[in-house]
């Protein structure tokens, strides 16, 4: 039978449970930790924001091609004479 007074950490997919280390509040002790003072990298809050990382370099990387690509002497050309 579980014990009703252990708690699971409230970030998303974190696994760790009050009985197994510290906790503060509804968090686990690395993932307080990541979230007040950046630091922590056991922590999930800390791979859940690298994921959001990459998701934000692979559109920074895409902008940079698109304007790249915008700024190529064949495109102004094309659209110089799409505009005339």
């Amino acid at each position: 039978m579980t014990d009703p007074t252990i708690k699971t950490c409230i970030v998303k997919n974190c696994t760790n449970k009050s009985n197994e280390g510290l906790f503060l509040g509804d968090l686990c002790a690395p993932c307080y930790e990541f979230i007040t003072q950046g630091i922590s990298k056991h922590s999930q809050a800390y791979r859940n924001c690298l994921y959001l990382l990459e998701e934000r370099i692979k559109v920074i990387a895409t902008t940079i091609s698109l304007q790249n690509k915008w700024t190529s002497n064949d495109v102004i050309r094309m659209l110089n004479e799409v505009f005339k």
